[in-house]
């Protein structure tokens, strides 16, 4: 009997110890986005979510180079897609050149009015904080339309996050736009191994 019940307390204290599944598979949206194939991590801002597969494909119609990942808050705006650019390794003097043409960013906040007054539009801009070429652009299809192209390199090519929303109204929510885009460009990184030498 004594033996009996030493088991059932030995039972009782590793199935309390042992944690939910459940648990563990709750993930919160500021979780960070793992990309085994490209080899690098961000934070996506806030209460986007990551574009399934078969929507994935439906933006990749008649696109020569297919987008590899992406995220969406609204419907159908803002959103962002990614590529993964391989076999496009660039040397460090390309990079310098590269920044030297371009007009430095410290914080992407602080460009709202310069974009709204359309003096940043189709320039090439250097974030300086975390190394992103940025250009941006407007379009008038249906609606106005801002986008975002920022770029980084690696070791084996760089990745381009193209990140797309409605025109704002207002500098506040371009201001809110751009928080948001600082928060995916400022947790990118590669992984080590993967990172830009110019070598």
């Amino acid at each position: 009997m004594k033996i009996l019940r030493s088991i059932l307390l030995c039972v009782c204290f590793i199935s309390c110890n042992i944690p939910s599944t459940e648990a563990q598979s709750n993930k919160s949206p500021d979780d960070m986005y793992q990309n085994v194939q490209g080899h690098f991590s961000f934070q996506p801002p806030t209460g986007w979510k990551e574009i399934s597969t078969e929507k994935l494909k439906e933006f990749n119609q008649d696109k020569p180079i297919p987008f590899d990942f992406g995220f969406q808050k609204g419907d159908p705006y803002p959103y962002f897609l990614g590529q993964i650019r391989f076999n496009r390794k660039v040397s460090k003097n390309n990079v310098e050149t590269y920044i030297a043409h371009a007009t430095p960013v410290e914080n992407l906040t602080d460009i709202a009015e310069n974009i709204k007054d359309g003096s940043y539009l189709n320039r090439d801009l250097y974030y300086t904080k975390h190394q992103f070429f940025i250009m941006i652009a407007e379009y008038d299809d249906t609606q106005p339309i801002l986008s975002f192209m920022a770029k980084k390199y690696s070791s084996y090519g760089y990745v381009i996050i193209h990140y797309y929303l409605s025109s704002p109204r207002s500098p506040e929510e371009l201001v809110d736009s751009l928080k948001n885009l600082s928060k995916i460009l400022d947790t990118f990184e590669y992984d080590q191994e993967y990172k830009f030498t110019g070598e």
